[in-house]
């Protein structure tokens, strides 16, 4: 389905309650649900070229140009045809080396360092074309017309129907309504959250 299928679902779902809410407020809570499952689900993958930083150990994605970027998957090094290495945290980039950053050299091992940065190790004192492919979970991006369909399996598009409905019953303090489509919603998200960490799973052995 596009964005104007499911508001139309969403409208009718809402006349039969009898509430009724203008198109501009049906699309801001799609676009609420798209983001939120997006991010609860990670069921957006998409990749980019990133350029290495000189003598950098800590890299933001998102200043970097990825604007979409909600977390990494994998660091694929096209310098050296190697994938960077992710089983080791930065306590053990310590215990690997007291002075990790100032390590110089191809860069081998990334790890998560906070919402906004990742840390890799080590790097390279100058930097001229060397660049990453960066794997990564994106965030959802913004519906501009009604013939835009969401990134979401085709089986679990019902989730911003669901959402959307409770959201705004619940803004129209329908209460009880509300909590049956959010309650529906609660279940399938967790099922489609299981379903993408299997396929990242699979993928993961894939590549082992």
């Amino acid at each position: 389905m596009n964005r104007g299928q499911i508001r139309t679902r969403v409208e009718s779902n809402l006349s039969d309650a009898g509430v009724f809410f203008s198109a501009n407020a049906i699309n801001d809570s799609l676009q609420d649900a798209y983001n939120e499952v997006a991010s609860r689900t990670r069921c957006i993958i998409k990749s980019a070229t990133v350029n290495q930083v000189a003598d950098s150990n800590y890299y933001d994605f998102i200043t970097l140009g990825v604007t979409d970027y909600l977390a990494t998957i994998g660091i694929f090094n096209n310098e050296t045809q190697f994938w960077l290495r992710d089983d080791l945290s930065l306590r053990d980039f310590d215990r690997l080396r007291r002075n990790w950053e100032l390590w110089v050299g191809s860069p081998q091992f990334w790890a998560p360092h906070s919402l906004k940065y990742i840390a890799i190790a080590p790097v390279n004192a100058v930097v001229t074309t060397q660049t990453f492919t960066l794997w990564y979970w994106a965030i959802a991006p913004t519906f501009t017309l009604d013939s835009d369909s969401p990134l979401i399996a085709t089986d679990k598009q019902n989730l911003l129907e669901n959402y959307a409905c409770g959201d705004l019953l619940a803004d129209a303090k329908e209460y009880t309504k509300a909590g049956s489509y959010l309650s529906q919603y609660e279940e399938d998200i967790q099922e489609y959250k299981t379903r993408c960490v299997n396929l990242a799973r699979a993928d993961l052995l894939l590549r082992v």
